[in-house]
C-alpha cells in the first residue's frame, strides 16, 4: 500500500505531538533546619504537605497548555530551575506555554514562599512562615500549628475566609476583601491574591 509522502509526514507530526504530550519529573532535596523554600511557577497546580524527614520531595507533572495546536514546546527538553545552599532552596520552570502539576513534601520545620501566576494551591500541615502571591485562582491552607503572630489574607477581587481562630478583623468592600489577624506566636502567613479566593483554616 502506497502512502502519500504528504499524509506520511502528517502522521509522523502527529505522533511526535502525541508522544510528548505529558512529561514527569521529580528529585529530592536536604535542606537544613528552618530553611527557606521558594517555588516560583507561573501556570499550573501546587499540592503541598509536610512530613518528617529532612529533604524537600517533589514530583511535577507537565503538559502543553490548551490550544498549542502545533507542538510548538517540546516537553522532553523541559527541566526545574533548582538554586539550592544550605538554607534556600528555588525552585521553578519558567514556562507559560506549559501546565505544570506539583506534588510537593516539605519538612515541618520549613518556611514557605510561593509566586503563582494562575492556578490552584492546597497546602496542608505547614506550621512555619508562609508568603503567597497568586495572580489569578484559589488557594486553601490548612494549618499543621497555631504558633503564629500575624496572618493576613488578601483577596483583590474574590473572598478571604480564615477559620479557627478567634478575634478575626474583615475588611469587606464591593469586590475585595481583607482578613487580619494578630496572636501570640513566633511565624506569620501572608497571602495575597489578585483574583480568586483564599481560604485558611486550623
Amino acid at each position: 500500500m502506497h502512502i502519500p509522502a504528504v499524509l506520511l509526514t502528517t502522521l509522523v507530526i502527529s505522533t511526535s505531538v502525541v508522544a510528548s504530550e505529558k512529561v514527569s519529573l521529580s528529585d529530592q532535596h536536604p535542606v537544613s533546619a528552618n530553611s527557606q523554600v521558594e517555588l516560583d511557577i507561573p501556570v499550573g497546580e501546587l499540592d503541598i504537605q509536610v512530613h518528617d524527614q529532612p529533604e524537600v520531595r517533589y514530583e511535577v507533572k507537565i503538559e502543553e497548555q490548551d490550544g498549542n495546536w502545533f507542538g510548538s514546546v517540546d516537553l522532553s527538553d523541559v527541566e526545574v530551575n533548582v538554586k539550592h545552599n544550605d538554607q534556600r532552596l528555588y525552585l521553578s520552570i519558567d514556562d507559560d506555554d506549559i501546565h505544570q502539576h506539583w506534588i510537593i513534601w516539605l519538612p515541618s520545620d520549613a518556611n514557605l514562599e510561593v509566586d503563582l501566576g494562575v492556578g490552584e494551591v492546597n497546602i496542608a500541615g505547614v506550621q512555619q512562615n508562609l508568603m503567597m502571591e497568586v495572580g489569578v485562582g484559589s488557594v486553601d491552607v490548612s494549618l499543621g500549628a497555631k504558633n503564629y503572630h500575624s496572618i493576613r489574607l488578601e483577596a483583590g477581587v474574590g473572598d478571604a475566609d480564615l477559620s479557627g481562630f478567634k478575634d478575626v478583623e474583615q475588611e469587606r468592600s464591593i469586590v475585595s476583601q481583607d482578613v487580619h489577624w494578630r496572636g501570640n506566636g513566633q511565624y506569620e502567613v501572608d497571602i495575597e491574591v489578585g483574583v480568586g479566593d483564599v481560604d485558611v483554616h486550623f
